[in-house]
């Protein structure tokens, strides 16, 4: 992989000034990894980037990013290294699931909403709101259920939720 003309000079002097080495042991490294990353193996079409010891500040060998990135989020730590290696490389088994006993759905007490309206019972505001042929949020207004529309309540419209 050749680095175009252009950004050569540039890219030199960005690699002596964060890593100490030149463009030319740059192209050399390159060279000795056919243009691939240490670790993966995989060609890159972009630059690789320079992985170096972050207590001695000695270049290891060229990575491409995700592979650089990858040894940076665990902080360079082998013995983490170690463990993913492993970790990768074993099939993890989950112990037997054991379903947690409950009542079925319909059987359970719960929460339930109850409209009382001058001409019945209602299970929610929906059905209310069919049964007078006006929308849902209007037979609330109507129970008084909304604190910023009481102007709107109405006599024998009542909501209540109720634990049954």
């Amino acid at each position: 992989m050749n680095i175009n003309k252009k950004g050569r000079k540039r890219h030199d002097a960005v690699l002596r000034e964060k890593f100490g080495i030149g463009l030319y042991q740059y192209e050399a490294l390159l060279d000795q990894q056919n243009g691939e990353c240490f670790l993966c193996q995989k060609k890159e079409t972009r630059n690789l980037a320079v992985d170096h010891n972050h207590v001695t500040g000695k270049v290891r060998r060229l990575l491409c990013g995700p592979c650089n990135q990858a040894l940076g989020l665990f902080k360079d730590n082998s013995n983490v290294l170690k463990r993913a290696a492993v970790y990768v490389e074993t099939d993890f088994e989950l112990p037997d699931d054991i379903p947690i006993k409950t009542k079925p759905h319909k059987e359970r007490a719960r929460w339930k909403n109850k409209v009382t309206t001058p001409d019945g019972k209602f299970g929610s505001f929906d059905e209310a709101g069919i049964y007078y042929n006006v929308h849902p949020t209007t037979i609330g207004c109507w129970c008084g259920a909304y604190k910023h529309k009481q102007h709107l309540k109405r006599e024998g419209f009542i909501f209540e939720k109720v634990f049954e």
